[in-house]
């Protein structure tokens, strides 16, 4: 699946992070909700999850969990949430936090659009992610997942 283009948004709600990807829906959205898929990309190149620490309940009040390893030191990270709304494929709202125990950041929304662009005027699919108060996890460090 290829990426084709990356923009992003901040203000004081949070930001919005949009991928356009050579992909259809469906496969972007299995990327989101298959164990194998999401652990392979989810904290970017500098971190490992393997996927038998993965647990998934895609359902609407469903649980997530990971552990990621991170950087050259592969400081531990223990990843849940919980999943708020579905459509597949076309609509994902998730909580997450680093902090098992404790609340959960404010939700992630993924939206699975046809608004991007080839440059012969094809439709794309691309990802929104509108994720509000997630300024927070920038200060914390966490951008690189995000």
């Amino acid at each position: 699946m290829g990426e084709t283009a990356i923009s992003s948004e901040v203000d004081a709600n949070g930001f919005t992070i949009v991928h356009v990807f050579e992909a259809s829906r469906e496969e972007v959205w299995a990327e989101w909700t298959t164990p194998e898929s999401f652990a392979d990309w989810f904290g970017g190149t500098a971190s490992e999850v393997p996927v038998s620490t993965m647990t998934m309940d895609v359902r609407p009040g469903g649980a997530w969990a990971a552990t990621m390893y991170a950087g050259p030191a592969r400081h531990e990270i223990q990843w849940e949430g919980e999943y708020l709304e579905l459509l597949e494929p076309t609509l994902l709202v998730l909580t997450l936090t680093d902090q098992p125990g404790e609340d959960p950041w404010p939700p992630i929304t993924v939206v699975l659009d046809r608004s991007g662009r080839r440059t012969n005027g094809d439709a794309l699919p691309s990802a929104r992610w509108d994720v509000a108060g997630a300024v927070r996890a920038r200060r914390r460090g966490l951008g690189h997942v995000l």
